[in-house]
């Protein structure tokens, strides 16, 4: 079984920055209502820590493929989708704003007598090379994989 998890880069690029901006936000907009600093410190600190535990349990996300092809989605420990792949249909979409920063969503069409929506999960988290191999795999089992490998 093959398991997929968020990147730590993914984490330490948002851990970093977010607290701090966020935080000095609160400091300077609280300025203007609130006269204490020791009371605006302490505020700017809890935003921090919030923002960091968002951050850290927010986005906790896993995917597993298995030898036979099942494809199972976690978020935060708890199962949200699974999958036959070799009934589905699968793509993506990859938005980059720069070399750091970009939106991975990942789509499933489940195909067959019953035709469900397509599902769509956010797999920003993972960082572009995990994603690229957990999509390689999915392609190999998925319908569209073996239309191209009959076709070529």
């Amino acid at each position: 079984m093959q398991i997929y998890k968020r990147s730590l880069l993914w984490v330490l690029v948002r851990i970093i920055p977010v607290p701090l901006f966020s935080g000095l936000i609160v400091i300077i907009a609280g300025g203007f209502f609130i006269e204490a600093k020791s009371v605006l410190m302490g505020i700017g600190a809890a935003v921090g820590i919030i923002a960091v535990l968002i951050i850290l349990f927010g986005m906790n996300i896993r995917f597993t493929i298995t030898p036979e092809g099942q494809f199972t989605y976690y978020r935060n420990g708890k199962q949200k989708h699974q999958f036959e792949l070799s009934c589905c249909q699968a793509g993506y979409q990859r938005v980059t704003a720069n070399a750091v920063f970009h939106r991975i969503t990942l789509q499933i069409l489940p195909a067959g007598e019953n035709n469900m929506e397509s599902v769509y999960i956010n797999a920003s988290s993972l960082g572009r090379s995990r994603f690229d191999r957990m999509f390689g795999q999915i392609e190999s089992f998925s319908i569209n994989g073996k239309e191209t490998l009959s076709a070529s």
